[in-house]
């Protein structure tokens, strides 16, 4: 099964390169789960034979809007995606972001989850919560001072 991912040429051409490499990673991992359900034939087959932390998000009833592949790369890909940033910027030679920045931009893209709604909601991670917002925004948002690539026409 081949899966294709595509970029917003806008966002692409706004947004940070730290930020689109999170991105690239965020739907990387939907390209996996999506060929995962595909060699089975669709959720329906997905069992704990097969695929289980796939399983296990579809299984689960979550409240209505949320995703289970969006749960799953909330609560167990966030490393993944962290360990993706820190190599791009070591490819880069790009030093001094710091964990929060790291961990802010693993929630990329998944603040509609169950997850996120529990991390925000709770009083103790609430400022933290509120903070991770802030860079998503600004890296989303806004190229760093010495990038100038784009993704073209």
């Amino acid at each position: 099964w081949n899966v294709i991912i595509k970029l917003d040429r806008d966002y692409c051409n706004t947004a940070s390169g730290f930020a689109i490499v999170e991105t690239i990673i965020h739907e990387a991992l939907h390209a996996k789960f999506f060929q995962q359900i595909n060699s089975v034939g669709n959720t329906a087959n997905l069992s704990p034979n097969n695929f289980l932390g796939l399983f296990d998000y579809y299984q689960a009833k979550y409240p209505y809007g949320f995703t289970p592949q969006h749960e799953l790369i909330a609560d167990q890909y966030r490393n993944t995606i962290i360990a993706g940033l820190k190599e791009y910027d070591a490819q880069n030679k790009i030093t001094g972001r710091s964990a929060t920045e790291y961990q802010a931009m693993s929630w990329a893209g998944l603040i509609d989850t169950y997850a996120w709604t529990n991390f925000y909601n709770d009083p103790s991670t609430h400022a933290t919560a509120l903070q991770y917002q802030d860079y998503i925004n600004f890296f989303k948002g806004k190229k760093e001072a010495w990038e100038n690539q784009n993704c073209g026409n």
